[in-house]
């Protein structure tokens, strides 16, 4: 057998030698280990560079070429300085074999040289030696291997992880451009539809699911969706089919693949379906995709999925089951009944109010079960210890703004009902449409002989409500037809006092041009102006000062309208203030510093020079020295 040696330069000769001899001495000690017990330490750590040795022999026998590279050099430098010490331990084994001896003498004192020596102290401290050698150099050309193999290893892994990502792209863009396309003409797509799911492949099924995830308000569960899906909406009519229902979520994957992806609400363990991505959501919105002959039957309209969510939501309120059912089977049995109750008006408010929308809102509020039905769903939680008036469909209506459901239960004279009753939470139905800005329901019910001055318990008006809340269009026409511009409530609040303090210019505007008193002071001590410079509205300042409003009047904490804009530093203001003749040294509540002082120590070094340079006596002392 040839030396494994004699091939140069080869690391994989070297390792071979070393594994060939560690074998021998291996063996050998291992033989003997149960007789002599000195060895057995030398067995073990024969035994350990013969693991290691293998190891490196595995590697180097399947591993890539790497040569040149520095990680190569390191690896060949510690293999080769084992050389030497591999000879050695050669050398060793050389002297266990038995040798040709001539004559009986010369050969019975050779076999004692030979089976003593393997056990001398010298001979195994010298294999120890050797083999610790061994293990340090071999160990480290082993790490090497192993990093530079772990390192590929990462570096491939990145590689294919890329080349996935790049795939998985790929993919789902070609799935949305074939799904996207018409079926081929060239087989029954209608037949192969009917033989799976119910319009699994429709295009107008796969339609209204996607205006659904687009137009909900949040993503909708798996349960509603279903739900929603089987609701069949044609062109003057809508109904609730059972059988139109899919079985779950791979129905809906495989309706739209790429399209939607799965979530997880973050208090519901039950899975929903959104959009996969906002970019395939402003896709399918977008104007561009009109313009494709095939994409544009998916498109998304805003107001139209708007109101096809409207017409779902109202369809399932209307179906007769609900009517009969207490609020908890019917969350049971229909799922989306929730979302349905609560966002049904943000939907119909969103789309175009006419049609089969507004026909079924009609129905609604004008059949008793209906309406009693979705108050129960809604608003028995909300108004559950509540001390209120029972909901009425006349109230809803007018809070709603539903103009043509509130005329048609008007114009019904089969329907029985009171506009001065309290029909929820703000009151009367007025009430609520003037607090909510719905000026032609509050025109529509007027038409009707209601007060324009009718108070509610708090002896605030309608204009009180409309002015806090800044409808100019309510408050004018509440002026119009009648309503006190100087109406108090028992607060003391005129409805100037309201928009002032609000910052409602053009409501002030409106209410000093029909004769509102500007300097009129409330129960509380304070003014229109007083409110509103408070408050830094400016221009609400400037028109109560064109109608003699009070600029030096000390207010409820005993402060003057400029001592409360310094001390805020609302430079602005007090520049407006000084211009229109307010007096700055005017002392408020006793033991309080000058105006001068108090801004001073607060730091508004402009505001001091300011008010120093209008006659800030700076050296007046307070009532405290």
């Amino acid at each position: 057998m040839s030396d494994p040696l004699s091939v140069t330069g080869s690391v994989v000769g070297i390792i071979s030698l070393g594994l060939q001899v560690t074998q021998s001495l291996y063996n050998y000690y291992t033989a003997i280990n149960a007789q002599y017990s000195d060895v057995t330490h030398t067995a073990r750590k024969l035994k350990d560079l013969l693991e290691i040795l293998n190891c490196l022999q595995t590697h180097l026998s399947g591993r890539v070429k790497v040569d040149g590279t520095h990680v190569l050099k390191n690896i060949e430098s510690n293999i080769r300085q084992c050389e030497e010490y591999i000879q050695e331990l050669q050398e060793e084994s050389r002297k266990f074999e038995r040798e040709p001896v001539d004559g009986i003498r010369t050969a019975i004192r050779a076999t004692g040289r030979r089976l003593a020596y393997p056990f001398r102290e010298s001979t195994l401290k010298k294999l120890d030696e050797d083999i610790d050698e061994l293990v340090i150099h071999l160990s480290l050309a082993l790490q090497l291997l192993q990093q530079d193999v772990t390192d590929r290893m990462q570096d491939e892994i990145e590689d294919t992880r890329a080349v996935l990502n790049l795939v998985r792209a790929s993919q789902l863009s070609s799935e949305i451009r074939n799904w996207l396309k018409a079926p081929d003409a060239s087989i029954d797509f209608n037949d192969a539809c009917n033989k799976k799911n119910p319009g699994t492949e429709s295009k107008k099924y796969a339609r209204q699911m996607l205006a659904i995830l687009c137009c909900a308000v949040r993503p909708l569960t798996v349960p509603e969706l279903i739900d929603a899906m089987a609701v069949e909406v044609g062109a003057a009519t809508a109904s609730f089919d059972a059988k139109r229902k899919l079985e779950g979520i791979d129905d809906f994957q495989q309706l739209c693949p790429g399209f939607t992806e799965i979530g997880w609400g973050r208090y519901s363990k039950i899975a929903n379906l959104h959009i996969a991505h906002f970019s395939v959501q402003e896709y399918l919105e977008s104007e561009g995709i009109h313009t494709q002959k095939e994409a544009s039957f998916f498109g998304v309209q805003r107001r139209e999925g708007n109101g096809l969510m409207a017409i779902i939501c109202l369809t399932l309120l209307l179906e007769p089951q609900v009517s009969i059912m207490k609020p908890s089977l019917v969350r049971c049995q229909y799922p989306l009944a929730d979302y349905a109750a609560e966002q049904w008006p943000r939907h119909y408010r969103e789309c175009v109010q006419e049609g089969l929308a507004e026909t079924q809102v009609i129905r609604l509020f004008l059949e008793e079960p209906a309406f009693q039905a979705w108050v129960s769903i809604y608003f028995a939680a909300y108004l559950w210890g509540r001390n209120v008036a029972t909901p009425s469909p006349l109230y809803h209506a007018s809070k709603l703004g539903l103009y043509s459901t509130l005329r048609a239960h008007l114009e019904d004279k089969s329907l029985s009902y009171s506009l001065d009753t309290a029909g929820g939470e703000l009151g009367t139905a007025i009430e609520t449409a003037a607090y909510n800005g719905h000026q032609h329901i509050v025109q529509l019910l007027l038409g009707y002989g209601v007060d324009p001055n009718r108070v509610d318990r708090d002896g605030c008006a309608l204009i009180h409500k409309a002015s806090d809340r800044g409808y100019t269009g309510v408050v004018k026409l509440l002026l119009k037809n009648g309503a006190n511009v100087n109406l108090a409530c028992q607060f003391g609040c005129t409805p100037i006092y309201m928009a002032s303090e609000r910052g409602h210019t053009e409501v002030v505007k409106l209410l000093l041009e029909d004769g509102a008193d500007a300097a009129i002071v409330g129960l509380c001590g304070c003014t229109p102006i007083y409110e509103a410079s408070v408050r830094g509205h400016n221009e609400v300042v400037k028109l109560l000062l064109k109608n003699r409003a009070d600029l030096n009047l000390i207010g409820r904490h005993g402060w003057t309208l400029i001592y409360m804009a310094s001390t805020r530093d609302d430079t602005e203001m007090v520049k407006l203030l000084l211009k229109n003749g307010a007096v700055v040294n005017i002392r408020g509540r006793p033991r309080w510093w000058l105006l001068i002082t108090i801004v001073s120590a607060r730091g508004f070094g402009e505001m001091a020079k300011l008010l120093l340079e209008n006659s800030a006596d700076g050296a007046i002392e307070d009532q405290d020295g």
